[in-house]
């Protein structure tokens, strides 16, 4: 072989042996971007796979049919379950699983009308152990080429704190709503006890109050078959209400109180007992309330019960102190009343025949049921001004002369200025401040004239005259009640309001 054919053969090898070169590096380079491509795709599972297994709502993917082909540890959780896999040989129906009967036909209509997804879908869901929890749901149905669901996939998340809080709040808003009309303790404590009996669906319930001195409970209020126990005593430290009272907590019957994770204690006598709820003020029992019927108490109920009978005690306890203020106002206002009229003993009894009569002519003329405590307080307290008169012009026996008139007229001024003061007497001031105010416009103090004159005072002058001139005194007799109709009737449009005075005229005297 010659030198120039050696040559050739030597350069064609060598190409030969490049090419080759090139091709095994071809083929490493993607044996090693296969593996490279391997590990990435593992990476990328095993990220996926931890969010899958540690994401705070449940993750499921499920059959068009509803059974389950996979669920993630907090699925398993919600629902009760150990792991998922337990999941997985516990529940075969997703629909039963996850759709409350109530429910499904809506979660269906949804599901069809959106295109197959449904979002934040809220029902009642069926644990393991066969308890309701309330829950969030969303779902998306994916599809196969020929448009039919391959399977469905999405979240589930346990909403029932939030549904139970925000169940709180609105018994809590509705029972303050109620509660701000109510005009008395006994009007308030009967708006209590229907809302807990609305609200918990309760066949009885009874408001227990704690005497604290006896130590015996009083059930002042029941509704229900229980109605007729009202002002029954019950020994403290017996039965259902008697363990709540002592222990200050939530109390079951023995029978029912495991289930319910609550204190047990043994039934009153009273079959039908559920649960009994202490009612605390500073963590000082005031008494309790008694539910009854036949429905369980669960966890809802107990935390529902809970908030509603802290706001409960907090009322009863402020009306009840309200109660006892207003009480003892009164018990002053009637002790003022009498000692005036020891002081002038012309007018002994006079405040408290008018207050009666004031009070019935107030309800004839419409006014309201409330503005009826003030009506009482400013007719007891009418004269209280005279307080500031001297005894040398109050008790004089003969005529007054123009000076001591001068001064006997300050006293609506004085009994203005005694009451203002105080608050809780400010609105009962119409009646001491304008009794001598008249019709026309000749009275005392300010000279008010009509509808300027306030209506309290309008309907208790009229009384006021009519009691004076029933009434004996030094300088004359009393007068028949039909000469008083009759100057009562003369002085309609003068001394009186006209409307008032038919009003009055009308009426049945004692």
């Amino acid at each position: 072989m010659n030198a120039r054919s050696n040559r050739f053969a030597k350069q064609h090898m060598t190409e030969e042996l490049v090419e080759l070169r090139q091709r095994v590096a071809c083929l490493e380079k993607s044996e090693a971007e296969q593996r490279a491509t391997a590990e990435d795709l593992r990476l990328v599972a095993e990220k996926y796979r931890s969010i899958f297994d540690n994401a705070v709502e449940g993750i499921f993917q499920s059959t068009p049919e509803g059974r389950f082909l996979m669920v993630n540890p907090t699925i398993a959780g919600i629902l009760g379950f150990q792991s998922p896999e337990d999941t997985l040989r516990g529940v075969s129906d997703i629909r039963r699983l996850y759709v409350h009967p109530e429910d499904r036909t809506e979660f269906k209509r949804l599901m069809a009308e959106q295109g197959g997804v449904v979002r934040g879908f809220e029902t009642q869901v069926y644990r393991k152990d066969r308890s309701i929890i309330w829950t969030s749901l969303s779902a998306k149905a994916l599809c196969n080429k020929d448009g039919t669901v391959a399977y469905y996939e999405g979240t589930i998340e346990d909403i029932t704190l939030r549904k139970q809080r925000a169940r709180e709040m609105a018994a809590i808003a509705s029972l303050g709503a109620a509660l701000r009309g109510v005009r008395d303790r006994s009007e308030m404590l009967a708006v209590i006890l229907h809302h807990v009996s609305m609200l918990l669906k309760a066949e009885e319930v009874a408001l227990v109050m704690l005497e604290p001195a006896s130590g015996q409970t009083v059930i002042e209020l029941a509704e229900g078959k229980w109605r007729g126990w009202s002002g029954s005593r019950l020994p403290r430290g017996e039965g259902v209400i008697g363990h709540s009272i002592t222990l200050n907590r939530i109390c079951l019957p023995k029978k029912r109180a495991h289930d319910a994770g609550l204190h047990g204690a043994e039934p009153d006598g009273h079959q039908d007992a559920v649960v009994s709820v202490p009612l605390l003020v500073r963590g000082e029992i005031i008494g309790a309330f008694w539910i009854g019927g036949n429905q369980d108490i669960g966890a809802d109920e107990v935390h529902l019960l809970s908030a509603i009978s802290e706001m409960a005690a907090n009322a009863i306890h402020r009306a009840t102190l309200h109660d006892q203020l207003t009480l003892a106002y009164d018990t002053t206002i009637e002790g003022w009343s009498r000692a005036l009229d020891l002081r002038d003993k012309e007018t002994e009894g006079h405040s408290l025949r008018v207050t009666e009569m004031t009070l019935r002519l107030a309800r004839v003329v419409g006014i309201s049921d409330a503005d009826l405590v003030h009506v009482r307080r400013g007719a007891l307290l009418h004269d209280i001004g005279k307080m500031g008169i001297p005894d040398n012009i109050l008790l004089k026996p003969a005529c007054l002369t123009a000076g001591e008139w001068e001064i006997m007229r300050r006293h609506p001024c004085y009994a203005h200025e005694m009451l203002f003061p105080v608050d809780f007497l400010r609105s009962a001031l119409d009646i001491p401040h304008c009794h001598h105010e008249k019709w026309d416009g000749s009275g005392y103090p300010r000279g008010l004239k009509g509808e300027h004159i306030p209506l309290l005072a309008r309907v208790f002058t009229i009384v006021d005259v009519w009691d004076a001139l029933r009434s004996d005194r030094p300088y004359r007799s009393s007068w028949p009640e039909e000469k008083v109709r009759s100057h009562i009737y003369r002085e309609s449009g003068r001394q009186f309001d006209p409307e008032v005075v038919e009003l009055f005229l009308s009426m049945d005297m004692p």
